[in-house]
């Protein structure tokens, strides 16, 4: 291969890196400018209780009503908050609030939930140790009506 030639097809490679790198940036921009805080599925489908969380989950989730994302913690259950333990330990009193997304707060951050909220008012004025177990759903109004 000549000079000439081999000059013409590292020049065309180069030209064809640089195009895929900066549609590569071009799309990461219009993701970040319009899908800001875009995550992956939280909900997960079921045919006999409906829809739950993903267990486990750590992230933003954009909440649609209110055109903003909201840090998502779910437990290993698929509810929203932090894990506990199967057994109840001694000296504390458990509360289990049913409900729909609501109930969840999924608009809210989790200190900012009807759960985390109550259960604060409680650990401050209770002997022993209140725990409120958000057992809300997606849906989940059809389960308690």
């Amino acid at each position: 291969m000549n000079h000439g030639r081999r000059a013409t097809v590292l020049g065309g490679l180069a030209l064809s890196a640089a195009t895929v790198v900066a549609l590569w940036l071009l799309a990461e921009a219009v993701v970040r400018l319009f899908f800001e805080g875009a995550a992956p599925p939280v909900q997960l489908a079921y045919a006999d209780i409906g829809e739950t969380y993903t267990p486990s989950y750590r992230g933003l989730m954009f909440d649609p009503e209110t055109g903003r994302s909201v840090p998502m913690r779910t437990n290993a259950l698929g509810f929203r908050g932090p894990d506990r333990p199967e057994a109840k330990p001694d000296g504390v009193r458990r509360i289990a609030v049913l409900g729909d997304s609501m109930v969840a707060g999924l608009a809210v951050p989790e200190p900012e939930t009807m759960c985390s909220v109550v259960e604060a008012l409680l650990n401050a004025d209770a002997a022993g140790t209140p725990r409120v177990v958000d057992s809300a759903g997606r849906g989940a109004r059809d389960l308690i009506h």
